[in-house]
């Protein structure tokens, strides 16, 4: 907990509304940075380039995250949230777990990539990619679980702030190696690329060192200013609870990365860098808007775990708002996308990425589903059910890898976009076969039709009025949006339980 508070601090006790607002507008300034390194890249390295890029990023290093303890933040706020009188405990607990799970994947991971030859590398290009363990994923994970305090007493905002500096630092140290290179036609980052793996894991160390050891000596300062807890602590009673409750999630967090990396992956199989790089380019366009679900969920943690302890009426309610909002947000961009997805593409990439217009006019329908995924993960932990999310993401990695083997060879990138939109659907149609967690899958499924129904045909509709994309992006999330609230598909329990939502505080006394 907050020890030896400063009077001042316990004056300030934001509420979840505040925290909400303050850490999505600094996180879309963040995913704002992290979006324009990727513009400068594609642009500069061509989809060629891009390819080779988002195969080292995307596909390659995803095999690390696996190590990563997924999760692990999710039940710390639940625990702490529903158990206020033991706050310090569980969570100086978890960061002792997070350090011994994270440097475990760390070794782990260099004996499996160094010497037993995956990948097809040397043994020193394995224990450098090991390396970039220590700085995304020991010192960068450990740096999340810092986060939890922040995020149980709603000031994700100050967290959000180094966030936001340590993107805006990525994208400088970009910029600078692009515009001052003396060799603007033959850039350094395409010679290391052009290399091959080496290059491009030399390349990735150096953007995770600067940008992970700069975040990490940030929020240490934070957290001297809030006097939250740093350092580890090892309860073994603590820990053993901890680790029965986050085993699952760890597991099917791993699965999770399956489901969303594993195309990156797969795909140099069967396609050329150039066709790679047509699909990076509106994948990185539609993952930039997952930022909105992720703030969105960083505040309803808190909150649901409180509500389920107290009330399911409300909890229920609190759950179909959640989707509600989650559908209304991702369905006011993807009516947008999927009629404009040719000028959209034009607009970011430029003509050479022409053809990933028809990627982007399905993939969008991915976001809508991981928006509303984001929703049933976090109600399913609240609800202190996560051991089924292991079954449904188990399921889901299956076919997932299915699909994609099917897909990719027979349609190319657009059959990779399906194989990705197929996956996320037998997500809920599992999630409804599983007894313990139905109602998260049924509620969603009953506040669906009608918005995705209106959202579709005004796109359509104002498409063949030949709007312009600019008045486009006004008008028709304006018309979607009021729509519904003639038909009222947003009812009164709605925006009470909203107000009550936004107004909830869970700061410390």
């Amino acid at each position: 907990m907050c020890l030896s508070k400063p009077a001042y601090f316990k004056l300030n006790q934001p509420t979840a509304g505040r925290s909400m607002g303050g850490m999505l507008i600094l996180r879309l300034i963040s995913q704002a940075a992290v979006f324009g390194t990727t513009i400068v890249l594609s642009r500069t390295l061509s989809p060629d380039g891009f390819g080779r890029y988002s195969y080292v990023f995307s596909g390659f290093l995803f095999f690390f995250t696996i190590f990563n303890v997924n999760g692990l933040n999710d039940i710390l706020v639940r625990e702490i949230s529903a158990n206020p009188d033991k706050r310090s405990l569980i969570y100086r607990c978890g960061l002792g777990l997070k350090l011994v799970a994270s440097l475990s994947g760390f070794v782990l991971a260099s004996i499996v990539i160094g010497l037993t030859g995956n990948f097809n590398l040397p043994m020193w290009v394995g224990l450098i990619a090991a390396l970039t363990l220590i700085f995304s994923f020991s010192m960068g994970s450990f740096r999340l679980v810092w986060d939890v305090p922040y995020q149980v007493d709603f000031r994700m905002v100050s967290t959000s702030v180094i966030n936001l500096s340590s993107k805006v630092l990525f994208l400088i140290i970009v910029l600078l190696w692009l515009f001052l290179d003396p060799n603007r036609e033959n850039s350094s980052i395409s010679n290391l690329l052009n290399i091959g793996l080496r290059g491009g894991v030399i390349f990735a160390i150096l953007m995770q060192i600067a940008t992970e050891g700069g975040g990490m000596g940030a929020q240490a300062v934070l957290n001297k200013l809030y006097r939250y807890p740093m350092l580890p602590k090892w309860d073994p009673e603590t820990i053993k609870h901890l680790f029965i409750q986050v085993w699952p999630l760890a597991i099917s967090g791993g699965m999770l990365i399956v489901i969303g990396k594993v195309n990156m992956v797969m795909m140099p199989w069967f396609l050329s860098d150039y066709q790679i790089g047509l699909f990076s380019a509106p994948m990185r366009l539609v993952e930039a808007l997952y930022i909105v679900p992720t703030v969105f969920i960083a505040t309803l943690m808190p909150v649901a775990s409180k509500i389920f302890k107290h009330s399911n009426h409300d909890f229920t309610d609190l759950v179909r708002l959640s989707y509600k909002l989650m559908i209304v947000s991702s369905l006011a961009v993807a009516c947008v996308v999927y009629n404009y997805s040719s000028e959209i593409i034009q607009m970011f990439y430029g003509a050479e990425y022409a053809g990933s217009s028809s990627v982007f006019a399905v993939f969008i329908w991915v976001g809508v589903a991981v928006f509303n995924v984001a929703v049933l993960q976090t109600v399913v932990i609240a609800a202190e059910k996560q051991q089924y999310l292991l079954r449904i993401f188990s399921i889901q990695a299956v076919i997932t890898i299915i699909s994609n083997l099917i897909l990719i060879p027979m349609y190319g990138i657009i059959g990779t976009a399906w194989a990705s939109l197929i996956n996320y659907a037998a997500l809920f149609i599992t999630a409804l076969a599983i007894k313990e967690i139905r109602f998260s899958g049924k509620i969603f499924l009953q506040s669906l039709p009608i918005p995705l129904f209106i959202s579709f045909n005004i796109g359509l509709a104002v498409k063949a009025l030949e709007v312009g994309l600019w008045y486009a992006v006004t008008l028709i999330p304006t018309l979607f949006l009021g729509t519904l609230y003639v038909f009222r598909w947003i009812t009164a329990k709605d925006i009470a339980m909203l107000k009550k939502f936004i107004g909830t505080r869970n700061a410390p006394q």
